[in-house]
């Protein structure tokens, strides 16, 4: 099956070209190009299960979680962070780095390296939340749920260590999602502040991702307070 424009076998989901197919098909059409790709998503990660490659390990994920600080809340917002307000942000991390450190490995790609550099093993959940929950195109929530359940469905009979449970499994992806979030975000950031932003500026939409999930879970309540105290508006205003 090869529904999408891949590159080198690698899932190309997060490409200009891909991106621009999904938003020039028609609605019954980009909802199946989108279960496609996730389909391929799961076959890529499956066909290099067993390949010998470096993780992406808890301290790499805290230093993307560190970015958002350094250049979203410090050097974006200028805020100072109480004693309170920094015990918030460890617990957060806390979660996150739990939610990273049980699930199954799988190969991934990295943000922050260019395509030719090893691809990594990391969390089952974080490609996915990628196609699903990508800076560039948002999709409505039926259609994410579509296409996770049915990458859930054929990952159990690829006999993946999968949670049993959907509604777990999609716990975890959104997790995965929104450290993803956090980090683009502090990139965006840092690109900002150099004058590199792009026209389409990620930074609103991303918030938006961050602030959909951190209200959606009670142990992350902290963190929508500290969003919150960046961005008010967003957490009264809808998702789209």
């Amino acid at each position: 099956m090869n529904p999408m424009p891949w590159s080198d076998q690698t899932p190309d989901s997060r490409s200009p070209d891909w991106q621009r197919a999904l938003q020039e098909a028609p609605p019954a059409e980009a909802e199946r190009l989108l279960r496609a790709a996730a389909q391929s998503l799961l076959q890529w990660q499956l066909d290099g299960a067993a390949l010998a490659l470096p993780p992406f390990d808890e301290a790499a994920l805290r230093r993307e979680l560190q970015l958002f600080v350094d250049a979203c809340v410090v050097g974006e917002h200028q805020r100072q962070w109480t004693e309170t307000q920094q015990r918030w942000w460890a617990h957060c991390c806390q979660v996150l780095a739990r939610n990273h450190a049980e699930q199954p490995r799988l190969p991934m790609l990295a943000d922050a390296i260019d395509a030719a550099a090893p691809r990594l093993q990391g969390p089952l959940g974080y490609e996915l939340a990628a196609l699903l929950r990508g800076p560039a195109l948002a999709f409505e929530e039926e259609q994410e749920l579509d296409a996770a359940i049915r990458y859930w469905e054929q990952a159990r009979k690829a006999q993946l260590p999968v949670d049993a449970d959907f509604g777990e499994f999609w716990r975890r992806l959104e997790l995965s999602g929104l450290q993803r979030h956090l980090a683009l975000l502090g990139a965006a950031c840092r690109e900002g502040q150099r004058g590199q932003a792009p026209a389409d500026d990620p930074r609103p939409r991303l918030f938006a991702y961050a602030i959909k999930v951190s209200t959606r879970y009670i142990e992350l309540s902290p963190l929508t307070q500290l969003l919150q105290d960046l961005q008010g508006g967003l957490v009264q205003t809808a998702f789209r």
